[in-house]
């Protein structure tokens, strides 16, 4: 099982598809970032970084704010027109590079050499869904890229500067501890997108169209 994998492995990250969609990912990061006000206002909030005190107690009652997270996509919402369409495009760029292989490998009679490999169905089948799984969640990791340009830093609530409103989920966790609610963040984003393309392998049982797969995610997605 451990050679099937390997093999799957980098036939799902080292393809052209993979890194067609890993770099058009970063683009529309890079994009959003550039592309509008943020950088700009983000720019300016730095040269009056200086003069925030310190030590506040109670982060609901602040309103200051310079961290990388400014900088976070998922923070601009549908206010950047370049978030929305990665939000768009992403179920589809998720399955592009891996979700049809099954369907490939059944009408080049590949699967025959692999089940071989593997000396039975089942180590196959799990090999397939694992790597799948897996290679649909790496993706979203062109979620952090934007928040490289600038220092980690804790945020200070307010309205003006962030999307996340004392009331949402895990809000409390964002002021506070924003480290963990970024992992948590793209920890369900991962797990999300990687079993959406776990659906391109279990409809490919049934459906030969390579297309009509990949577009199975971004129809269960906004269906």
């Amino acid at each position: 099982m451990k050679e099937i994998f390997k093999i799957e492995c980098m036939r799902a990250f080292r393809n052209k598809k993979f890194l067609l969609m890993a770099l058009a990912g970063c683009l529309i990061a890079l994009l959003d970032l550039v592309g509008t006000s943020w950088l700009g206002g983000a720019i300016d909030l730095a040269q009056c970084a200086e003069k925030i005190e310190p030590g506040y107690t109670n982060v609901f009652e602040s309103n200051a704010v310079v961290t990388s997270l400014y900088f976070w996509m998922p923070n601009h919402g549908d206010v950047s027109k370049y978030y929305y369409v990665y939000k768009v495009l992403i179920p589809v760029m998720a399955a592009i590079p891996y979700g049809s292989s099954y369907v490939e490998d059944k009408r080049s009679g590949l699967i025959n050499q692999l089940i071989l490999r593997c000396k039975n169905k089942k180590d196959y089948y799990i090999t397939k869904f694992i790597v799948t799984f897996i290679n649909g969640g790496t993706i979203v990791a062109s979620l952090i890229i934007s928040m490289c340009v600038a220092p980690w830093g804790i945020p200070v609530y307010s309205v003006s500067f962030y999307s996340v409103g004392k009331r949402a989920v895990f809000a409390e966790l964002f002021y506070k501890h924003p480290e963990l609610y970024v992992i948590i963040y793209i920890t369900y984003v991962f797990i999300l997108f990687g079993l959406l393309n776990c659906l391109c392998l279990t409809v490919g049982f049934f459906e030969e169209n390579k297309y009509a797969v990949i577009l199975v995610p971004f129809l269960v997605y906004y269906g």
